[in-house]
């Protein structure tokens, strides 16, 4: 007697479960090395679907708790302390949280807590009113970069480096685009001039090295011939105009942080003023495609408002 052999196939798995989980994982891992990743959960725990959320929540519960028991049962419980929550200090560091002159809980809440309650309610905002285009690559991406910049504004210390988390937002805001922006660009660059010209943490690294100081004297001559050049280009092309006065502003920036005795502009511009300046258009350029969403009118489909939010050409 021949019998049948019948092949059971197994239930299909859906991608987005372990997407979800996995994006869940990567996020508390980075909550773990810097507390400034909750400005990126923030937004994620809001653009999730309704299903997928809990998923997303699994993620990051099932890593945080693997992680806390690997750091409580090598180390003191202290340490722990110290690594997730870090500290607030004090430095010469001049920022617009510093001349609040905040101390204890009101620093602790204006420079930790405040940040991503704002994030919460920009992610709540943008998924009650535009809950059809909120899962949108550019709208998730813009709404991240604007969290993180968010911590450069209430931030009562900055240093170079803390502009690495909105730098790379950016970029894959613009590569989610198809084109880097020039002002993105020019922002880049007048970024890194500020911050390895300028006394900064970048600063006194470069000038330990045998050919720093000859390399701070070289850097801005370099980037001024870069903004002639870029300027000389876009004016040759009749259309460039707002990207030619992107440039002229990193001219006019080489000019205010020469580090020249000769330059009596030179060291003028204290940390607050670049904080105000650098984030700000930091800030602008990460919201351009939220403000792009508000006016786009709602009877617009799905694909014409993608194409919209994509960022163009400045």
């Amino acid at each position: 007697m021949i019998g049948k052999v019948y092949a059971i196939d197994p239930q299909p798995v859906d991608p987005t479960h372990t997407r979800w989980f996995g994006a869940g994982v990567l996020v508390t891992l980075g909550i773990m090395s810097q507390e400034f990743a909750l400005l990126v959960a923030v937004p994620l725990l809001f653009l999730a679907p309704g299903k997928r959320r809990p998923v997303l929540l699994a993620g990051m519960l099932t890593m945080g708790l693997l992680t806390l028991a690997a750091l409580l049962a090598s180390t003191s419980p202290r340490l722990v302390w110290d690594a997730l929550f870090g500290s607030i200090y004090y430095t010469t560091t001049d920022t617009l949280v510093m001349t609040l002159h905040l101390h204890g809980t009101p620093l602790v809440f204006v420079a930790r807590i405040l940040p991503v309650l704002l994030a919460a309610v920009i992610s709540w905002w943008v998924v009650t009113h535009h809950r059809d285009r909120a899962a949108m690559p550019t709208t998730m991406v813009s709404l991240v970069a604007v969290s993180l910049s968010l911590r450069l504004v209430f931030e009562q210390n900055i240093f170079g480096y803390y502009y690495m988390a909105l730098a790379v937002a950016l970029v894959a805001l613009d590569v989610l685009g198809g084109r880097i922006r020039s002002s993105l660009a020019a922002w880049l660059v007048m970024v890194s001039l500020v911050y390895l010209v300028g006394p900064s943490t970048t600063f006194v690294q470069l000038v330990r090295t045998p050919l720093g100081h000859d390399a701070l004297q070289v850097l801005t001559p370099l980037v001024v011939l870069l903004s002639v050049a870029m300027m000389t280009f876009y004016l040759l092309r009749r259309a460039g105009m707002r990207e030619a006065v992107s440039w002229l502003a990193v001219l006019c920036g080489c000019v205010l942080v020469w580090p020249s005795t000769r330059d009596p502009l030179s060291g003028g511009v204290s940390q607050l003023w670049w904080q105000i300046l650098l984030v700000s258009t930091g800030v602008a350029l990460a919201a351009y495609p939220l403000f792009e969403m508000l006016r786009t009118p709602h009877h617009v489909s799905h694909a014409e408002a993608e194409s919209v939010l994509v960022v163009p050409s400045d």
